[in-house]
């Protein structure tokens, strides 16, 4: 979005930095609104039930699926992906509509908290397409 290059750059750079703090499965499980935070939790804590899902291929289940999509849609949440606070993303459904669970991951540290949404499939920093949350992960 013109002349501002050493901006871009610099923002380009933290965002190759959070390709790598992202992970996408696919596990097609649906979330429901009542039990969201405790069925998000596995996520944040690399223990979900899913499989890859082949993310960094364009694929038809939308773009928010990929890494760099994934990174955007942070973008549109308010959250960014870093080796501290890694960012895991399960295709999935959210109460029967196809949906991206994502989890953004705390240091730990006192009051730090995972939190979690249910977004569209084309969530983007232009339209995050919140389907439900922000939650904060027990």
């Amino acid at each position: 979005s013109g002349g501002r290059g050493a901006p871009q750059h610099a923002e380009g750079l933290a965002d190759a930095g959070a390709l790598g703090a992202v992970r996408i499965t696919q596990s097609g499980r649906n979330y429901t609104e009542d039990g969201f935070a405790r069925q998000a939790v596995p996520l944040a804590h690399g223990r979900a039930d899913s499989r890859p899902s082949g993310a960094g291929r364009a694929n038809s289940t939308g773009g928010a699926t990929t890494p760099a999509g994934l990174v955007d849609c942070l973008h549109g949440l308010g959250a960014r992906a870093s080796a501290a606070h890694p960012a895991v993303a399960d295709v999935a459904r959210y109460a029967g509509t196809p949906a991206l669970v994502v989890v953004v991951t705390s240091d730990g540290g006192p009051g730090g908290h995972d939190r979690a949404w249910a977004v569209g499939r084309d969530c983007s920093a232009s339209d995050p397409h919140v389907l439900h949350g922000p939650v904060t992960l027990p």
